[in-house]
């Protein structure tokens, strides 16, 4: 897990450090890592939620085309649903790219998603107070069989493309419990000189929000044995806070790394009479920032559409609800610490290329340890 396969290199242990280096980070775990339970309000939940099944599309089944109703007429319940038109309209599998959708924080929200990201960020703040300087919030979500893991990895603007940079604290809002494995972080900052010592892991639970340093390693470590819940899917939303992050919409329409948030037809024309600084301003000031380099239909699923064509952002319809919330009933839930995080894969193949932990004096190369941003 987030190592190079065939006995070569170091890898995560089971739960796994090995190496005595020093390692530039916060070394506290709340420093790193927090998390609680019952972070949404049960109809900010409801309304994410995976379990309850796939909302009604506006006009049947998605045929590639679509015929808009009126955000109020959408159900706004099951926006990640497994079976969610989100999954299907971007494509997604285990192996399609990377996408993100950006959000401006401080601003008048004009969706549900600004609501939702706009109170997640509240709680954030609360533990990790570096997060008030954040001015623009990432999201991207994950559907993942049990024993799917994710390789380690750190949190970068468009992938690290370019240079390296860092979101202020990323976040994980697990949709279903009890599948797939925990989240590890880990004290391993991108510029260490050595690997991490110390790491903490955080299980899977329905409501529950896990928030850790943007700087910091991390990954998911696959689900053990079968899955308890055949049939079912580990289904995260994750949010990164970054002081400043470029939006890059793309001309083919196909998604991207931090795209501007679908326009609700509904909001259209009342962002576009605001007359405080709203998502249409936003991107409007962004637009100079360029498009990620493309990246071929082929490497997403045959169930693809247009981005013109996108229905599921109309389950985000302001809420008036959401407004003013307070969070409530949050539990604290702390994070295990991992006895070792890395070990050798093969300690007789390592030694005598001379690759044991021990041997290391610094960090291994990137692309053959961890994954690619």
């Amino acid at each position: 897990n987030g190592a190079a396969s065939g006995g070569k290199t170091p890898r995560v242990r089971n739960i796994a450090s090995g190496k005595k280096g020093s390692v530039s980070a916060p070394l506290d775990v709340d420093d790193c890592v927090q998390a609680v339970d019952g972070a949404l309000p049960a109809d900010m939940l409801e309304h994410m939620q995976s379990a309850l099944g796939e909302p009604p599309p506006p006009s049947g089944r998605n045929t590639g085309t679509a015929t808009r109703l009126p955000v109020s007429l959408v159900p706004p319940v099951s926006a990640f649903g497994a079976s969610s038109p989100f999954w299907s309209q971007h494509g997604y599998s285990q192996e399609s790219p990377y996408f993100s959708y950006a959000h401006p924080i401080g601003k008048k929200p004009t969706s549900a998603m600004d609501q939702i990201i706009g109170y997640i960020h509240s709680l954030v703040v609360q533990r990790f107070p570096q997060a008030a300087d954040a001015t623009v919030a990432e999201w991207w979500a994950h559907c993942r069989p049990h024993s799917c893991g994710h390789q380690m990895h750190f949190d970068s603007d468009n992938e690290g493309m370019g240079k390296v940079n860092n979101p202020i604290v990323s976040t994980v809002v697990y949709l279903t419990s009890s599948i797939g494995g925990p989240t590890l972080v880990t004290t391993q900052p991108f510029n260490a000189n050595g690997l991490a010592e110390k790491g903490w892991i955080v299980h899977p639970n329905v409501n529950r929000l896990t928030m850790f340093d943007g700087t910091l390693l991390h990954g998911v470590v696959p689900g053990r044995s079968f899955t308890p819940c055949p049939g079912e899917r580990r289904v995260t939303f994750m949010v990164a806070f970054w002081r400043s992050i470029k939006l890059r919409p793309r001309p083919d329409g196909l998604p991207g790394a931090s795209q501007p948030f679908p326009c609700l037809s509904s909001v259209a024309e009342d962002v576009a009479e605001d007359k405080e600084p709203g998502v249409a301003e936003y991107v409007a000031e962004d637009k100079e920032s360029g498009a990620c380099a493309l990246t071929g239909p082929e490497c997403f699923a045959p169930s693809l559409v247009p981005a013109s064509d996108h229905t599921w952002q109309q389950v985000f319809g302001i809420r008036e609800e959401y407004e003013g919330r307070q969070s409530t009933g949050l539990v604290p839930v702390p994070a295990m610490p991992v006895a070792r995080v890395w070990e050798d894969v093969n300690e007789k193949h390592n030694r005598l290329g001379k690759r044991l932990l021990t041997d290391l004096k610094g960090l291994p190369k990137y692309g053959v340890c961890f994954q690619g941003f």
